[in-house]
């Protein structure tokens, strides 16, 4: 049995009064740390109800008192002096709401203080400032615009899983200031329109909007100077840790950029979602908002952040508290949110990272904006979180991370591309990770390149789809395999850029390019072409790492799909009578000319139909007596160990070697003699059909030493 409530005569209108002794809410996520964090009641029932019993010959209208404020103690239905200058005090103490039907002039103001006290004229409340304390609940039953100053705090009084200081019905406006003078829970129940809170809302404490069972449950926020402290909580029924969910639906949607409170010492956004299927969302709405970091609890996939304006872009920005300070159970620089970032037909989501703490994505994200991260870590916690319809790009900033790994696991991952100069982490688990990329998808079917410069580090892989092109030029050190299934990788700009150390597979269509390093061994399916721009520019690639790296050309190549591409635009050097081999050889001084070459410092093995492909730039036309120094390598194999009867034909025609002459040879009668290429990498000029080619790998002769100096190119 509660007991009856005291004399009211002592309550000023400069309320709130002091928060009742049974419930005191818990401190909002990210506010001041002096204040404890108390566990939450279990349901709404637990909270303060003081209705039960009720007093006999209790009055149901006001009595005059020689106090300053007018109390009323209502059962049902009340009515209000009017008009009057003194505030007027309503407390409910039936199981139903007390209900005032009239419209009223009284510019005292109006305090609740118990029970739910219903409001069925947009005037019933008068002009004054409204005050709604801990275990009151003022139910707005009425739409229209309310331009009061509102001064509330409690999580109010449950009826049909509808809690709140304040219950919203469709079609209200606030217009007035919102004081949070406590942890305060506002509860719409809109069956097809929007609740609108267009006044500020300020105040040291956390806000959190819930709805009601059915109906769009729409709160719309509009204020820009809103500043509140706490955190902003989206249907968790409690304002701190939720140990229960509201099964209803709220939807809290922008009506401008920037209206949640965000920076040093302000709040978080936590939604929250129950077992049922009724979705909890934050809209975004065709605007930008940037917030401190974004939670979720209880059933994370039926909690979503969107953008519902057709044909708009909204961003949403987290991270700007750095490391948010959380009364969680997680790290004080990591949060979680196991929701769903989508799109809304033509309304795209993007998203960006700033700040220098950790936001992980759990959830199954699907937005096709671009994902930004310009500082701290964005981090995959579950397979394929991050959209794979969204283009990645990480700032050249030391704090700026993607990360594919919580510590405990690590996970696979496709994104649309990679781009920028910050860290991409692939974990610490090999067999299982790869970070897939492919080219750039435009809906036109266009493609487009991108470029990243940082370093990609971990255990992870790297797999490359699509038809773009995407160039390496960081430093990276992953020692997963890299796989190229289509489109073009790149390995190095202007000489900088490696792959990382795993091994390295280009299928059949795909391409590998670069004058970079590449680190693991490789097998060439497709097409390899040193150089720039996708191998359009004359370059060197090398294969490095004697202990690690091996260059295989497969089989099945031909004039039209070879298996490597040199474009030559000039010579490495000129032998003035190159009556034979040895002397061409000669000019191998460590050098190249202005020609495309590949380096491969472990072994280089060459396969029957292993088509290599030599073409001459436009406008060049090699000269009698030129050499080009084609391969370098340290030792070579003929493919199952023979040269002739099945391996590797060097011969100058009807071989694997598809050799391009220009006008000048033509019409000098020159040739390519190609009697040196195995034995030396290099092909050369001559003015007539060389030699046949010199058969220094005979049957059952596995490998060869180059002969060349110590000094030589390697």
């Amino acid at each position: 049995m509660q007991a009856m409530p005291t004399p009211l005569s002592t309550v000023s209108s400069t309320l709130p009064q002091a928060k009742p002794s049974a419930w005191v809410p818990p401190a909002p996520f990210g506010t001041k740390a002096a204040r404890s964090p108390q566990a939450p009641p279990a349901s709404p029932s637990a909270l303060p109800t003081a209705w039960a019993p009720s007093p006999p010959a209790e009055p149901t209208t006001p009595q005059a008192t020689s106090s300053s404020i007018i109390p009323v103690r209502a059962k049902s239905s009340f009515a209000l002096p009017s008009p009057t200058t003194a505030p007027v005090q309503s407390l409910s103490f039936a199981p139903a709401p007390a209900i005032k039907s009239s419209s009223d002039t009284h510019t005292g103001g109006t305090v609740i203080t118990q029970g739910r006290n219903r409001f069925d004229n947009v005037g019933g409340l008068g002009s004054g400032p409204v005050t709604v304390t801990a275990g009151g609940q003022l139910w707005l039953n009425a739409g229209g615009t309310y331009a009061q100053t509102f001064n509330l705090a409690g999580t109010g009084y449950g009826e049909n899983g509808i809690p709140g200081a304040m219950r919203l019905v469709s079609g209200q406006t606030f217009t007035g200031q919102m004081n949070l003078t406590g942890d305060t829970r506002l509860g719409a129940v809109n069956a097809s329109g929007v609740t609108t809170l267009a006044g500020k809302i300020t105040g040291d404490y956390a806000l959190d909007l819930s709805g009601g069972a059915g109906g769009t449950n729409i709160i719309q926020l509009n204020s820009t100077a809103n500043d509140f402290t706490g955190n902003l909580s989206i249907n968790t029924n409690f304002v701190a840790i939720p140990t229960a969910f509201n099964s209803a639906n709220v939807t809290i949607r922008l009506g401008a950029s920037e209206v949640i409170p965000n920076g040093l010492g302000k709040g978080n956004v936590i939604l929250s979602g129950s077992a049922s299927t009724t979705p909890v969302t934050l809209d975004l709405n065709g605007f930008n908002e940037t917030i401190n970091s974004l939670i979720s609890y209880g059933t994370h996939a039926n909690t979503a952040i969107t953008n519902s304006k057709a044909g708009s872009t909204s961003t949403l920005t987290i991270g700007d508290n750095n490391a948010s300070t959380l009364v969680t159970d997680v790290s004080a620089a990591t949060t979680f949110f196991g929701g769903v970032i989508k799109d809304s037909g033509t309304g795209i989501m993007a998203l960006t990272k700033i700040g220098e703490g950790t936001q992980t994505f759990t959830g199954a994200n699907t937005y096709s904006g671009a994902t930004t991260i310009t500082k701290g870590t964005l981090m995959a916690g579950a397979a394929n979180t991050l959209s794979a319809s969204s283009a990645v790009a990480i700032a050249n900033d030391a704090t700026a991370v993607l990360a594919l790994t919580n510590g405990i696991a690590d996970f696979s991952q496709t994104i649309l591309s990679l781009s920028g100069g910050g860290a991409v982490n692939l974990g610490t688990i090999a067999a299982a990770d790869t970070v897939s990329t492919p080219g750039t998808r435009l809906t036109t079917g266009s493609t487009a390149d991108t470029t990243y410069s940082g370093t990609i580090v971990g255990a992870g892989g790297l797999v490359k789809q699509g038809s773009g092109r995407f160039t390496l030029t960081g430093a990276s050190t992953y020692v997963g395999t890299t796989q190229v299934t289509a489109g073009n990788l790149q390995v190095g700009e202007a000489g900088a850029g490696q792959s990382g150390t795993g091994a390295v597979v280009v299928s059949s269509g795909a391409t590998l390019s670069g004058s970079g390093s590449v680190q693991g061994a490789t097998v060439i399916n497709g097409l390899l072409s040193a150089g720039d721009n996708g191998g359009a520019g004359i370059g060197r690639l090398t294969f490095t790492d004697v202990s690690t790296s091996s260059l295989a050309l497969a089989g099945g190549g031909s004039a039209g799909a070879p298996r490597v591409l040199f474009t030559l635009a000039g010579a490495t050097g000129n032998e003035a009578n190159p009556t034979d081999g040895i002397q061409a050889a000669g000019l191998l001084n460590g050098s190249f000319g202005n020609h495309d070459a590949l380096v491969v410092q472990g072994m280089l093995s060459l396969a029957a139909g292993s088509t290599i492909k030599v073409e001459l730039s436009g406008g060049y036309d090699p000269g009698f007596g030129d050499v080009y120094n084609l391969i370098d390598w340290g030792t070579v194999n003929g493919g199952s160990g023979a040269i002739v009867a099945g391996g590797f034909n060097a011969a100058n025609t009807g071989g694997d070697l598809d050799l391009q002459l220009g006008a000048a040879m033509i019409a000098n009668g020159w040739f390519w003699n190609t009697d040196q290429f195995l034995t030396d990498g290099i092909i050369y000029v001559v003015p007539e059909p060389g030699r046949a080619m010199l058969l220094l790998l005979g049957l059952g002769l596995g490998a060869m030493r180059r002969r060349r100096a110590s000094g030589g190119k390697c």
